[in-house]
């Protein structure tokens, strides 16, 4: 059933989630960042003492029941991706019994099988995305979010917040966006978590994009990590139109 309230460790089975439309924040997880723990997941398979998958649930006509691939992500999609995809691969490939009897593909398949998750309850869903931002700044086995972690978390919480906003409330881009980072904030206990007026200038700047424009965003952070990406925040925060940006809102 769904949990009424946050719970801090509880284990869904893997076909629970929905891994192929509920993305995180709209995007899939880069192809870097896929090819530095694919080989981890291989070798050692779902280590259960490993962060748990911070997961959502999304009400479907006011059921509370828990069907498969009703689970939303919050935080770890790139870890769910990596076990579905190898479990559809294997599947795939129609391997032998003598394969999967293997004491060390049947060890890393079990570890698939539940995975331990943590759930916050919130009122408002838009506050789901700003909370995997502010995981994306405290989980340690991370570099800090990237400029498309902003742009996703927001984008979504943006869009939920214009949904839910009452009759008479701004629903101007810059006005929501004031809201969701000012709820945000209040979310960080650290000062250096918090998103301050020149983040607040980038976050605007990326929202303004065009498809197009966000997916080349997209494609850069798919080959280089970023750390090494050559795009810091920083030119990002300037006071200039962006290329394929529509009109300000």
């Amino acid at each position: 059933m769904v949990p009424q309230g946050s719970l801090r460790e509880f284990y869904l089975p893997i076909t629970a989630f929905n891994v192929g439309k509920d993305t995180k924040n709209g995007f899939y997880p880069q192809n870097n960042q896929i090819c530095i723990h694919v080989n981890e997941f291989l070798k050692d398979g779902y280590r259960v003492s490993a962060e748990s998958i911070e997961v959502r649930f999304p009400h479907v006509d006011g059921s509370r029941v828990i069907n498969d691939g009703t689970v939303g992500i919050t935080d770890g999609y790139c870890k769910l991706i990596i076990m579905t995809g190898v479990l559809v691969i294997a599947h795939s490939l129609e391997l032998p019994r003598e394969e999967l009897d293997r004491d060390d593909v049947e060890r890393v398949f079990k570890s698939f099988r539940h995975v331990r998750c943590s759930y916050t309850h919130y009122a408002n869903p838009s506050h789901h995305h700003l909370h995997a931002l502010r995981i994306g700044h405290v989980t340690s086995e991370k570099q800090a979010p990237s400029a498309l972690d902003y742009l996703g978390s927001m984008q979504q919480a943006v869009d939920l917040e214009r949904r839910a906003s009452k009759p008479g409330t701004s629903t101007a881009l810059r006005d929501v966006l004031g809201r969701c980072i000012a709820e945000y904030n209040r979310m960080c206990s650290n000062k250096r978590h918090k998103i301050d007026t020149d983040k607040k200038k980038m976050i605007l700047n990326l929202l303004r994009l065009d498809e197009p424009a966000q997916a080349a965003i997209h494609k850069h952070y798919d080959l280089f990590p970023h750390a090494l990406s050559g795009l810091p925040l920083s030119l990002l925060q300037a006071d200039w139109w962006v290329p394929g940006s529509t009109a300000r809102a």
